[in-house]
């Protein structure tokens, strides 16, 4: 079934929209077009879900940590550099960012 290869997006889809408080596997479900039995099988909480998310988001993380480490210059520029990646990825979408810290 497509819906459950896909339901992390749909949970940051929710996330998006609905925010933190809006967020449970009930709803993800309707978005997806699953039975939440379904999704159970996959992730049996909202917890489970929110790690898929992260799931999807490590590979982003890494990636904006190491393309950091290539600008050169001190450990302090560096850091520097980390830390606006960070921010400017946060506020692209902060609605899941902040979830996911939580």
């Amino acid at each position: 079934m497509p819906g459950l290869a896909r339901l992390p997006e749909y949970a940051e889809r929710v996330l998006e929209v609905d925010g933190l408080a809006g967020f449970s596997t009930n709803r993800v479900a309707e978005l997806a077009g699953v039975s939440i039995g379904s999704l159970y099988r996959y992730f049996p909480n909202k917890q489970a879900l929110a790690r898929g998310i992260y799931d999807r988001h490590l590979p982003l993380y890494e990636r904006m940590v190491v393309e950091a480490a290539t600008g050169g210059g001190s450990v302090g520029d560096y850091v520097l550099r980390v830390g606006a990646a960070i921010l400017d990825f946060f506020a692209q979408r902060p609605h899941i960012h902040r979830a996911l810290w939580r």
